[in-house]
């Protein structure tokens, strides 16, 4: 995330979480190749329904301490699959969670 985001997007306590790169699908029984980005918090995670949640429009968890219009996770969703990949979490109770998109790798 820019430090110049202007307060919106991913809010967490403590240390910033940094983007994490790539994992590469090589797996040679897959005919696919993509590449998964992610991001993991130190929150204290999330249940099954508040994820089932998490990328529905205007959706807005933490609704106390959050700003904007909770729409920032359901566009991204939308964009990463007009491009052919998946974004999701990946998240217990107690653990943290665990924010990531895949895409298609584009071979040259």
């Amino acid at each position: 995330m820019s430090p110049h985001a202007g307060g919106h997007g991913f809010q967490a306590p403590g240390q910033r979480p940094q983007p994490q790169s790539a994992d590469w699908n090589d797996n040679p029984d897959d005919d696919a190749m993509w590449v998964r980005f992610w991001v993991k918090d130190n929150r204290p995670g999330l249940t099954e329904g508040q994820q089932a949640q998490l990328f529905t429009q205007f959706t807005r968890l933490h609704k106390v301490r959050a700003t904007g219009y909770g729409l920032g996770l359901s566009i991204v969703q939308r964009i990463v699959s007009k491009l052919g990949g998946e974004a999701g979490v990946e998240s217990a109770p107690g653990q943290g969670s665990c924010f990531y998109f895949t895409l298609p790798a584009v071979n040259y």
